[in-house]
């Protein structure tokens, strides 16, 4: 049996998007996360080095919790 892994999900107008990394300007792909506390910490330090965000449109799930919208979507 598999680990299980985690992911912040961002709400936009459509709902749930999972947030996504590009490395070097790579194509965006999934961010998960080993465990539940280093996705909650990166999810603080968003919310910490932001001014307008307090929180309230992000969540942290496992990644078997499919997104309803996908922001990244034409992104490279």
């Amino acid at each position: 049996m598999s680990a299980t892994k985690w992911k912040i999900q961002s709400h936009s107008v459509d709902g749930w998007a999972d947030l996504k990394v590009s490395i070097d300007g790579g194509p965006y792909v999934d961010d998960h996360y080993d465990n539940i506390d280093d996705a909650l910490v990166e999810l603080r330090e968003m919310i910490l080095f932001s001014d307008s965000n307090d929180g309230t449109e992000f969540r942290v799930v496992k990644t078997s919790v499919p997104q309803e919208d996908d922001i990244y979507k034409g992104c490279t």
